[in-house]
């Protein structure tokens, strides 16, 4: 529980700017990558040069609309789809989990 409490102290201060979500995007991969567990990116589809999110995804450039929510479960149903296709990684020392990076 104190990790998760960590992540939204963290996503809640470094969310303020572009910088800190981007920063705090990489975190999160990076910290994913390290406990082995799945990670799902979604900023690189919806984001606009000004690093905020494309009009035609967001109302407000904060928060995605209809539009942005379809990218965004579209990239979890490809994401499921390719972990179902790909054999489970089996390790008597650890349990089993599956990665993956956008």
């Amino acid at each position: 529980m104190m990790k998760l409490t960590l992540i939204v102290l963290l996503s809640r201060f470094l969310l303020q700017t572009a910088t800190g979500l981007l920063a705090l995007n990489q975190w999160m991969k990076e910290y994913a990558a390290t406990e082995g567990i799945g990670y799902l990116g979604y900023y690189s589809a919806i984001v606009n040069d000004q690093h905020g999110l494309k009009a035609e995804f967001s109302d407000v450039d904060v928060h995605p609309n209809a539009a942005g929510y379809i990218i965004m479960a579209r990239l979890v149903a490809d994401a499921i789809a390719r972990l179902k296709l790909r054999p489970p990684k089996k390790s008597p020392q650890t349990p089993m989990r599956s990665s993956l990076y956008l």
